[in-house]
């Protein structure tokens, strides 16, 4: 019986370090929220050791029954332990996607706010370049007519001297 305990606790162990693998992955390690992380991490690395420890000193030692159902007892106890840690971390891990999904969605925002106005900025310079397209053709023109004028001048005073 016990024996089975033992291959129960590894077994469950070893699926929740499998589901676990994947979500602590995802979350960027610099977040200070990855404490919970690590912490369930580690809970599960030291319960996965002493599951197989306490196996071996079943098998090995020989034990008997009653020592063999409260080490049973305690692994079952670990297993309750490390899932506790992982629904913990597992609610800080969605806590933490959510925060991203909303910093996301505020970039997205910003993004086409500066979109909007990049686009209103670029029709005012358009508007600005039709604008002065002809303007500027006419000051040339006025300057030129006003050299026109001035080389005319001078050159009537020249005959006139």
């Amino acid at each position: 019986m016990a024996a089975h305990l033992v291959a129960f606790g590894v077994n469950s162990l070893q699926t929740r370090v499998s589901r676990a693998t994947p979500a602590l992955s995802r979350v960027h390690t610099a977040d200070p929220r990855m404490n919970v992380a690590h912490q369930a991490e580690g809970a599960t690395l030291l319960l996965a050791d002493a599951f197989n420890n306490a196996k071996r000193a079943i098998t090995v030692l020989g034990l008997d029954e009653p020592q063999s159902i409260a080490i049973g007892l305690l692994i079952v106890g670990g297993i309750a332990a490390t899932s506790s840690i992982m629904a913990q971390a597992d609610r800080k891990f969605d806590e933490v996607d959510k925060k991203f999904d909303q910093i996301d969605k505020k970039f997205d925002q910003m993004d086409k706010k500066f979109d909007k106005k990049f686009d209103q900025v670029d029709k005012k310079f358009d508007q600005l370049e039709r604008t002065l397209s002809p303007l500027s053709l006419f000051v040339a023109a006025l300057v030129g007519m006003s050299i026109l004028m001035l080389v005319e001048m001078i050159a009537n005073r020249a005959v006139l001297t």
